[in-house]
């Protein structure tokens, strides 16, 4: 045989395999040989003989008898050439070690017919040394796996499924648990060596506590592929307990989730809504998208690392609050009228909101959008809000030039909130000119004044022509309706202007008094105004 034969041999090994994690040049190269000229007696012997679990050593080729302590969920992977594949793993015992067993793509089948506890006898297995150092147990194309029912049982451990209440884990151990996932938040990634990772933690609760469920890079794809949502029930083999700041907590590894219709309380999440909102943590809200900011970046004081963020508002039929949302969460797909329910964030007082408050994730936020089993009655409320947002949406188009804008009308203007901030929020200047406004459309509005005092002081001139504006410190209430005309003084430039507006508006003749205060900052405004077509005169 040449040389060219040869390599050629090994590249039909090497492809034939490609799935098989195990299974590189060496390993092709040790085939292609053996084909050839047969292995030798030792060889034969190790690989048709059971073998004890204590006397594996790397290089063997063996069949092995053990107990199965626990299986693992399959994972997926793709090969360097894209082709996907899948690998799960079995912990087998005998009275001699324990050893871990790698099934892949084509050898997962035969794990159909059996389960944690079942005594099995598999043949053809490649011995190596595994990641941890220990040795490990892989399947190749041709290895069988088949019920051991002449086993001597005093020579496999016991196996008892032991489900172990929440409050009763113990640190340093593994545990089988049966719980309700009370929230998946969303997925974060991280960097280590160079290399990214994900990572997320299940809220998990039974009848007696609650506990968190991280689940590590290619085992965060479980929940999609086992179709995990809150409020499923649970059975998890063989997790990791771990203790950390005097809090215990699960991590899974080689252990097994099973999605089932298992004997665990129901538990209801309690949603809060919007306007009952005080400064709490862990809070549960349901509302639609009412405004939607782009993402902005910035750098980490602590690190100089770079970070992301987005705010929006979430609206119900009491109100509306602000929230932020960080990091993975941003690459979330939002759009302006979505229905959006978060689990698990914190609320907090903040002075330069409408509502006083402001919702803020953590990584253990769950935020779902358009989710599913909502009331009949929710659906109305979201529906009627929806269509307000849309409606927003419609009245007006805005384009923005360098040195102008150019706006659009499309439809009546609705009432709104509206709160002073400083730039870039809403300006206090405008305040007096929408108060104007406000008091002309039907329904309540509501705006907040946060920068100077007594810019309300044209609400007593407004209330001349017809406005319903109630005064409390720095929040007036406006309850539109049709205004009518009426002979008003400027005490200032914004609120004389405001004026102007509301006479353009009201039913009848207004005469604006004082016009020097408008003047100052308003050259020609009878002019410009008139180019609009108001109907209005200097005297």
């Amino acid at each position: 045989m040449t040389i060219e034969e040869f390599q050629a041999k090994i590249n039909d090994i090497s492809k034939e395999n490609e799935d098989l994690g195990f299974v590189d040049d060496y390993y092709a190269a040790e085939q292609v040989v053996n084909n050839i000229i047969g292995a030798s007696k030792d060889d034969q012997k190790s690989n048709g003989e059971i073998l004890n679990i204590g006397d594996l050593e790397p290089g063997f080729q063996a069949a092995i008898v053990g107990r199965i302590m626990s299986i693992s969920n399959p994972k997926s992977f793709k090969t360097r050439k894209g082709k996907s594949g899948q690998v799960c793993n079995m912990e087998l015992k005998d009275s001699t070690g324990e050893i871990r067993v790698v099934l892949w793509t084509e050898n997962i089948k035969l794990l159909k017919n059996f389960k944690e506890g079942n005594i099995v006898k598999i043949t053809d297995v490649d011995i190596k040394e595994g990641y941890r150092g220990d040795n490990e147990a892989n399947l190749r194309p041709r290895s069988t796996i088949t019920h051991f029912k002449e086993a001597d049982l005093s020579k496999f451990p016991e196996y008892e499924e032991k489900i172990t209440d929440i409050e009763d884990l113990v640190p340093e151990t593994k545990a089988n648990i049966i719980a309700r996932i009370v929230r998946i938040p969303t997925p974060r990634t991280y960097e280590k060596n160079g290399k990214e990772g994900k990572v997320t933690s299940l809220e998990l609760k039974d009848a007696t506590g609650e506990i968190s469920y991280t689940l590590w890079n290619k085992n965060v794809d479980l929940i999609d592929e086992l179709g995990l949502d809150a409020g499923d029930s649970v059975k998890i083999l063989s997790a990791q307990v771990r203790e950390r700041n005097g809090e215990l907590s699960l991590t899974h590894w080689d252990g097994r989730i099973i999605k089932g219709d298992f004997d665990v309380p129901e538990f209801t999440q309690e949603f809060i809504k919007i306007g009952d909102i005080t400064e709490q943590n862990n809070i549960a809200i349901k509302g639609v998208i009412s405004k939607l900011q782009d993402v902005r970046t910035f750098t980490r004081k602590s690190d100089g690392s770079e970070g992301k963020l987005r705010n929006f508002d979430v609206s119900d039929d009491t109100g509306s609050i602000r929230t932020t949302i960080w990091g993975n969460d941003t690459d979330i797909l939002l759009t302006k009228g979505d229905i959006v329910k978060i689990i698990g964030a914190d609320a907090r007082f903040d002075n330069y909101t409408d509502s006083g408050y402001s919702l803020n994730t953590n990584f253990n936020t769950q935020l779902s959008i358009n989710p599913e089993n909502l009331s009949a009655e929710e659906l109305d409320i979201f529906d009627e809000i929806k269509q307000k947002v849309s409606q927003i949406k419609r009245l007006s188009e805005v384009e923005e030039f360098d040195d102008a804008v150019r706006v659009v009308s499309k439809g009546d203007l609705h009432n709104t909130q509206v709160k002073t901030l400083p730039y870039p929020g809403f300006p206090t200047d405008l305040q007096s000119p929408v108060l104007a406004v406000l008091s002309g459309i039907k329904g309540k509005s509501c705006l907040v004044e946060t920068i100077f005092e007594n810019r309300f002081r044209v609400a007593g001139e407004l209330k001349k022509m017809g406005a319903n504006i109630r005064i409390d410190g720095a929040k007036a209430e406006i309850y539109g309706g049709k205004l009518h005309g009426a002979e008003v003084e400027a005490q200032e430039l914004r609120g004389g202007a405001a004026l102007v507006l509301a006479g353009l508006a009201a039913k009848g003749v207004t005469t604006v008094k004082n016009i020097e205060y408008i003047e100052r900052g308003y050259e020609d405004i009878c002019r410009d105004l008139s180019l609009l077509g108001a109907v209005m005169e200097r005297k």
